[in-house]
């Protein structure tokens, strides 16, 4: 089957990208990354802990 949407559902479709994206980014700052590993969701980012930065990258953490 195949379809097309329309620029209002482009538009939507980028909106809602943009905020899976944003929530993603607010889970691994707050640390919730093994929810993100359990659905395989890929994700990057840094977190720094106790003076030390954390470096997460599609879905495993390393330490630098």
């Amino acid at each position: 089957m195949l379809f097309f949407l329309t620029e209002r559902g482009k538009k939507i479709s980028r909106a809602v990208n943009i905020m899976q994206e944003v929530g993603i980014e607010y889970m691994v700052e707050l640390g919730l990354t093994e929810i993100l590993d359990q659905k395989n969701i890929q994700y990057e980012g840094e977190i720094i802990y106790n003076g030390n930065r954390h470096l997460f990258e599609g879905g495993e953490k390393n330490e630098t």
